[in-house]
């Protein structure tokens, strides 16, 4: 399960909508997407793992997606321009 964040089904990214299900959130103890988010959380909100019960600070889980995000991306550009022999 991915994160969810409680009444509101998606989320806005550079003006797109882009559902939650698409983020990424994991919970940084057991590794489970099953967060739960309260509304429009500030880094220092807590954020709830549905499985494991761990409580850490939106900041946190947010960090993380980002640098996972962004290691996907990098690796995603590397695939793309192996193929084109660049």
């Amino acid at each position: 399960m991915r994160a969810q964040l409680e009444n509101d089904p998606s989320t806005s990214l550079n003006g797109r909508t882009m559902p939650s299900s698409q983020l990424g959130f994991k919970c940084p103890k057991c590794g489970s997407e099953g967060l739960k988010v309260v509304g429009s959380p500030k880094p220092n909100d807590m954020v709830t793992c549905g499985e494991c019960g761990t409580n850490t600070r939106y900041a946190v889980v947010q960090a993380s997606a980002i640098k996972a995000s962004k290691e996907a991306n990098a690796k995603a550009l590397r695939d793309a321009f192996k193929k084109t022999r660049f």
